[in-house]
C-alpha cells in the first residue's frame, strides 16, 4: 500500500493549521475587531 504524500501532507498540515489557530486565537480575535473598528472608521469618515 503506498501512501498518497499530498494526503499525509494535508492531514499533518491540518494539525498544524489547528494547532496554530489554537495558540493564535486570543492574538487574532482583538487583531479582527481593530481592523473592523478601523474599516468602519474609515468609511465613516
Amino acid at each position: 500500500m503506498v501512501l498518497d504524500s499530498s494526503f499525509v501532507r494535508s492531514i499533518v498540515s491540518h494539525k498544524e493549521i489547528l494547532k496554530d489557530f489554537n495558540l493564535s486565537k486570543a492574538f487574532f480575535r482583538p487583531l479582527f475587531s481593530l481592523a473592523l473598528l478601523e474599516s468602519h472608521y474609515e468609511l465613516r469618515l
